[in-house]
C-alpha cells in the first residue's frame, strides 16, 4: 500500500532534515515522507471529476515539494552522462543538498527510482561548528600566549635596563650605592 509505504518513508530519520522518495517509471512520484493522513495531499491530488479513482499521483513538475522536483530534475538532466548516483544541487530554498538516486528494476522494462535528499548542513554543519570551535579555542591559547610573552618581555627588559644604568655608574666609578 502506497501510503502504508509513504509513512515508512515519514518515519525515517535521515540525518535530521533528510527525506526519501519513490518514482515510478513514468515519473509519478508514488512515495513521500507523510506521518498522517492529513499530510496525503502532499502525495496525491483529487482525480478529475468523472474519475474511477478518488486521487492520482502527481505528476513530477506539479509536485509540492520543490526540492524533490528540483532533485528529480537534476538527476535526469545527468543520468545519463553519469556513473555516480550520488550528486550535489541547489534546492528550491537556496540551501545546497546531496542527492543519491538509483533506479531500482522490479519488472522487465520498469523500475522506481530511490532517492534521498539530505541539506549538506546537516552532514557538514556538525563538522563546521567543531572547526569553529577548535579556531576560537586556538585563537584565545594564542592571545594568551602573546599576552604572556609581552609581560615576560617586560619584566625582563626592565631587569636589563636596571643591570644597566648600574654597570653605567660602575663604569664611572660611582662606586656609592
Amino acid at each position: 500500500n502506497i501510503v502504508s509505504l509513504s509513512r515508512f518513508l515519514g518515519y525515517l530519520k535521515i540525518f535530521e532534515h533528510g527525506r526519501a522518495f519513490i518514482v515510478d517509471d513514468k515519473n509519478k512520484v508514488i512515495a513521500v515522507p507523510i506521518k498522517n493522513d492529513a499530510e496525503l495531499d502532499a502525495l496525491v491530488k483529487p482525480a478529475p471529476e468523472g474519475s474511477a479513482e478518488p486521487f492520482i499521483f502527481y505528476e513530477m513538475a506539479e509536485l509540492p515539494d520543490s526540492n524533490i522536483r528540483t532533485a528529480m530534475a537534476a538527476w535526469t538532466a545527468r543520468k545519463d552522462k553519469a556513473t555516480e548516483a550520488e550528486y550535489e544541487f541547489t534546492g528550491a530554498d537556496g540551501k545546497a543538498y546531496i542527492a543519491n538516486l538509483i533506479d531500482f528494476p522490479y519488472k522487465p522494462e520498469s523500475h522506481f527510482t530511490i532517492g534521498i535528499l539530505v541539506p549538506k548542513d546537516d552532514i557538514f554543519g556538525a563538522i563546521n561548528k567543531n572547526s569553529l570551535i577548535v579556531f576560537l579555542i586556538i585563537l584565545v591559547c594564542l592571545v594568551i600566549a602573546v599576552v604572556v610573552g609581552i609581560m615576560l618581555s617586560q619584566r625582563i627588559s626592565r631587569s636589563l635596563a636596571k643591570l644597566a644604568v648600574e654597570v653605567g655608574k660602575v663604569s664611572r666609578l660611582e662606586l656609592d650605592s
